[in-house]
């Protein structure tokens, strides 16, 4: 049987004004002039990979890299369902966690 493949470190958190940079990257990334407003922002091993705008109206992501499973997680952060705290949801979507 072989081992497991390490999974990535992942972050979500709301971004703030020291983000301003990683946000007009993505956006950048996809040819877009900006990205502003209350936002989720996720990191993969420390780089940022995505934005979702905290309303869901909008969201950003590195094209190189791997992000629909992210944006799925992000989303269901953005936009709990009142009867489950977001950390269960959360887990439940990441690939390899318990749920």
């Amino acid at each position: 049987m072989e081992p497991l493949a390490a999974l990535p470190e992942i972050e979500i958190r709301l971004s703030n004004a020291a983000d301003a940079a990683a946000l007009r990257r993505l956006a950048m990334l996809e040819n877009r002039h900006g990205f502003e407003g209350p936002a989720l922002i996720a990191f993969i091993c420390g780089r940022p990979a995505a934005a979702l705008k905290l309303d869901g109206s909008d969201v950003v992501a590195d094209p190189f890299v791997p992000t629909a499973a992210l944006i799925q997680a992000m989303r269901a952060v953005a936009s709990p369902d009142p009867g489950r705290p977001n950390r269960h949801r959360l887990l439940k979507l990441l690939p390899g966690t318990p749920g």
